[in-house]
């Protein structure tokens, strides 16, 4: 359980806005949705899944109420959208923030 502004809060948020600016470039027609679904569709569901209580309480802790996220948070509902219309199945289980650490330093 990550705490606000401790190192490990610090890295996250590091990673979530990088995710957050690729998020926009999907979202824009810059890159595409599909080749994004294919490459890794159900990695990008299972980070979200893991982030997403830290996206809560980022949420919830802002006093200025901006949108925190929200283009991740599309990308997200589209990249279900294609895997359901597909019939793709893929892991609903989160990977941890750990890994997701781990990806983020590679």
């Amino acid at each position: 359980d990550s705490k606000p502004h401790s190192e490990e809060w610090e890295e996250i948020t590091s990673y979530l806005a990088q995710l957050e600016r690729f998020s926009v470039g999907v979202n824009t027609g810059i890159f595409s949705k599909n080749i994004t679904n294919r490459l890794g569709g159900a990695y990008l569901i299972r980070i979200y899944d893991t982030l997403e209580p830290i996206v809560s309480k980022k949420r919830e802790n802002d006093k200025s109420k901006g949108d925190h996220y929200e283009e991740f948070n599309e990308l997200i509902f589209k990249l279900r959208s294609l895997r359901a219309k597909k019939g793709g199945a893929f892991r609903t289980e989160t990977i941890g923030i750990r890994k997701c650490k781990e990806g983020y330093r590679k």
